[in-house]
């Protein structure tokens, strides 16, 4: 993944690294804004590379724990997710895109989902403008399932409107993937001590024993915040580590991303 210019879409912006970095904001009230707004909207620095990566911010793969009532023949799973996911995705099932990985449970997998016209919209876009787009995929998924030596830890990362757990084995498989939305009072304000009190401190207090806390922070408006939880965490469980990275949310996934892949 080293020869890819990285493109990344928040429910807020986009930003990319092409031609020393760039960045639009966008308004959209979809999770998943349309790839011809994206194109409006978007600086022509995004096409001067010959092949991108595009990362989403994670919530809009609708990241879900799905446990099947059977074990089904291992050609028939993508269909009997499918159909536990029905009633869950905004889109209808035979447009989606499924990903999933096996958890730790019996029949419980982790699966990501993509309204599969929306990827053959961009894969069209860039097409056009002659790039290939290799990957698509979740910014701190991608992130976790690339650098090996996040292997083995409990990671817990925040976003502007949620977080992020997930505890990994040693080989890199997930024994746990949970999606939470932060809790916020009537004025919009994060209400620290309900996080604390009944998300984070039993997260922390139920991790395996042995296994490292690493803390992750993909919104620069939450840095005060989040060192202020990772102060309290840390003073807790001594297993609780913070991963401290600077700028952007893209700039923060490439910087972490370098220190946990071996040269």
């Amino acid at each position: 993944m080293n020869d890819l210019s990285w493109i990344y879409i928040s429910n807020q912006a986009t930003e990319g690294t092409q031609a020393n970095g760039w960045r639009r904001n966008h308004t959209s009230e979809e999770l998943l804004p349309a790839v011809a707004s994206l194109r409006q909207s978007w600086d022509a620095k995004a096409f001067s590379g010959q092949r991108v990566g595009m990362l989403l911010e994670d919530d809009m793969l609708y990241p879900m724990r799905i446990t099947l009532d059977q074990t089904p023949p291992r050609k028939e799973r993508h269909h009997f997710l499918l159909w536990k996911l029905k009633r869950h995705l905004p889109y209808p099932i035979e447009q989606v895109t499924l990903r999933y990985l096996p958890l730790q449970q019996p029949n419980t997998y982790l699966t990501f989902s993509l309204p599969t016209p929306w990827l053959e919209d961009l894969d069209r876009m860039f097409r056009e403008q002659g790039v290939h787009c290799g990957y698509v995929g979740g910014l701190f998924s991608t992130l976790l399932e690339e650098g090996k030596s996040f292997r083995g830890t409990t990671a817990i990362c925040f976003f502007k409107d949620f977080y992020l757990l997930a505890q990994q084995n040693s080989r890199g498989g997930y024994e746990r993937f949970n999606v939470r939305r932060l809790p916020f009072d009537a004025a919009h304000r994060l209400d620290f001590e309900t996080l604390l009190a009944q998300d984070l401190f039993p997260a922390c207090a139920a991790n395996g024993a042995g296994t490292v806390i690493q803390l992750y922070n993909f919104d620069p408006d939450f840095d005060d915040v989040f060192r202020d939880i990772s102060r309290q965490l840390m003073a807790q469980f001594p297993s609780v580590r913070m991963m401290a990275a600077q700028g952007s949310s893209l700039k923060r996934f490439q910087e972490l991303l370098k220190k946990g892949v071996p040269a």
